[in-house]
């Protein structure tokens, strides 16, 4: 007889294990190294964030990789290395303003490298929300508000 609990009937197949490799663009990537200017060590030394010091560092192999000329900078090879988009997002302002690469901002930056030292790129302006001494009250806006006001102190009166 077939015994719904006979223990033959509850195994797993052993499927064979395959081993998986580590891709050919990573094992060559692991061979390449970087060479800091001491320039970019001096700006850097006061950085907090580690994960901006490692955006500079791929940066520059990145720009010795393109020899010079401006790159674009895509999440790809980032977020394999544990970077997220936002993440680069917050450091590349923060390197752009201690003068060591120029951002052209689009979906996928454009760096500029400066490997010599530039002068530190200004905070970028914030905005600002107009000055009450900026707005020109006039009599038919302090009517309107005057009539909004009054709405809303009816309206929590009922």
């Amino acid at each position: 007889m077939d015994d719904p609990f006979d223990l033959k009937n509850f195994t797993i197949s052993v499927i064979p294990e395959r081993r998986v490799g580590t891709p050919a663009k990573i094992q060559k990537r692991r061979k390449n190294f970087v060479m800091v200017p001491i320039n970019w060590w001096e700006k850097l030394e006061d950085c907090r964030s580690a994960k901006t010091i490692l955006l500079a560092i791929y940066l520059l192999y990145l720009h010795w990789k393109n020899r010079g000329k401006p790159f674009k900078l895509p999440n790809g090879m980032l977020e394999y290395d544990g970077t997220s988009r936002r993440t680069k997002w917050r450091a590349l302002p923060d390197l752009e303003q201690r003068g060591l690469i120029t951002v052209e901002r689009r979906r996928s930056p454009i760096i500029h490298v400066h490997l010599e030292p530039q002068p530190p790129a200004p905070a970028p302006p914030r905005r600002s929300k107009p000055k009450l001494e900026e707005i020109e009250y006039t009599d038919e806006l302090r009517q309107l508000y005057r009539r909004e006001m009054a709405g809303s102190c009816a309206l929590r009166r009922q």
